[in-house]
């Protein structure tokens, strides 16, 4: 009826994959050997209506032992199928025949998983160390930085122009590993980037803004406590800025100041202490008038507010092209549903149990969706302490939800990481 709680796609068994591959590729390749064949004898029904297929004794018609799979397989065909298969898998695939090892080649190594507590650690090191033909492979490089200590230093040896997307998640280490880097010469044209973990400073989020064709930044960062950063660049193809924050820092209406005029998605994440009612008005202003294209916002954090305030109600009015919205707890009331632009179509909302859901004014913005006054598809809610309040007033907003063809998920609160 509705989604309570997400579900996992569960894989393909290696076996059972390979088997469809073995079904496909023979009927795929059957067919387009026979159809030559099949057009010339349809052809010779047409014109002398014998039918053609009536004792045909030709060598075509007689049953032959099939090639081996590898060698029939039309290579591209071969390589959407296995871009579809887990790495596991595709580790079972190279087995099939020296054509097949080849052709994993590109999916297993387009996207690096280098993650230092596992043991496979130092075997990638090495490869990519020694196989420079194997480094122009790589689309995708994620880090996973625990405590083990591990080399880095294959990160340089990567191509400067083949890497689109690095993503790293540093949780053990305590040194400067981001300045290093962020100077390998693969990060100069990534377009997407994003860091979890341990804090980033104010000279690594400005060394991110100055990589020539990133499209989107996705950083935990904290700045100084002054509020002041050096000039910022204008990188001109950045179009999407996640910002994690301890706590909120008045630098952030600079930032937007400067780059708010082509975001489409900015999202905000103020850690343990969101702006304060005397610095909403400023990240407000500065939204009106630097941020008005924004199609998509989030700004939240761990914090409640003793006393629910209602300065993001007025959010959608400043930004009236917004089609989603997430928004924290207590830092909404029920007027912000009366304030919803029609391009809206997908809300999240962040809730505290101790507070009352305001289930009267939501039913309404709801409704106006089945009657196409506005654009709502889904309605989500991140409900703290689901195991301390009842739960059927959700439930039963989300199958009004569904009555009117709106998609409904409650979810127990959870970190944008």
């Amino acid at each position: 009826m509705f989604e309570v709680d997400t579900s996992l796609r569960q894989p393909f068994a290696a076996g059972h994959v390979l088997l469809a591959v073995k079904s496909v590729s023979r009927f795929l390749v059957d067919f387009w050997r026979g159809l030559p064949r099949f057009l010339g004898k349809f052809s010779e029904w047409i014109w002398t209506g014998r039918d053609p297929f009536v004792g045909d004794t030709s060598d075509e018609s007689r049953d032959t032992v099939p090639e081996p799979l590898g060698w029939r397989l039309n290579r591209d065909i071969l390589d959407c199928i296995l871009r579809q298969l887990s790495t596991s898998d595709l580790y079972i695939a190279a087995l099939v025949s020296r054509e097949w090892a080849v052709a994993t080649r590109i999916p297993l190594y387009a996207h690096i998983l280098f993650d230092t507590n596992t043991p496979d650690a130092p075997l990638i090191s090495e490869t990519m160390r020694t196989c420079p033909h194997l480094r122009l492979l790589v689309r995708r490089v994620t880090l996973r930085i625990g405590t083990k200590p591990q080399d880095f230093d294959w990160l340089q040896l990567l191509p400067d122009d083949t890497v689109d997307q690095f993503h790293a998640f540093q949780r053990g280490r305590k040194d400067d590993l981001a300045s290093s880097l962020f100077h390998a010469p693969f990060v100069r044209n990534v377009r997407h980037l994003k860091w979890r973990g341990l804090h980033l400073n104010c000279k690594h989020f400005q060394s991110c803004l100055a990589l020539p064709r990133i499209e989107s930044l996705s950083l935990f960062v904290k700045f100084g406590w002054n509020g002041e950063v050096d000039p910022i660049s204008v990188p001109s193809r950045l179009t999407r800025l996640s910002l994690y924050l301890p706590i909120y820092n008045p630098v952030i209406p600079r930032i937007l100041s400067t780059l708010g005029a082509q975001l489409q998605q900015f999202d905000l994440d103020g850690g343990s202490e969101p702006p304060n009612e005397e610095q909403v008005p400023d990240l407000l202003t500065t939204l009106a008038q630097h941020a008005i294209c924004l199609r998509r916002l989030t700004i939240r954090s761990e914090f409640l507010p003793n006393v629910p305030y209602s300065h993001f109600d007025s959010i959608p009015l400043i930004c009236p092209s917004l089609e989603r919205l997430h928004l924290g707890p207590a830092t909404w009331t029920p007027a912000l549903f009366a304030n919803l632009p029609t391009t809206l179509h997908t809300l999240l909302l962040d809730h505290h149990h101790e507070l009352p859901f305001p289930f009267e004014a939501t039913q309404p913005f709801v409704l106006g969706a089945d009657r196409d006054k506005c654009h709502l598809r889904s309605l989500t809610i991140f409900l703290r302490g689901t195991e301390l309040c009842d739960m059927s007033p959700y439930f039963r907003l989300g199958e009004f939800c569904h009555e009117y063809g709106v998609e409904f998920s409650l979810r127990e609160w959870i970190r944008l990481y």
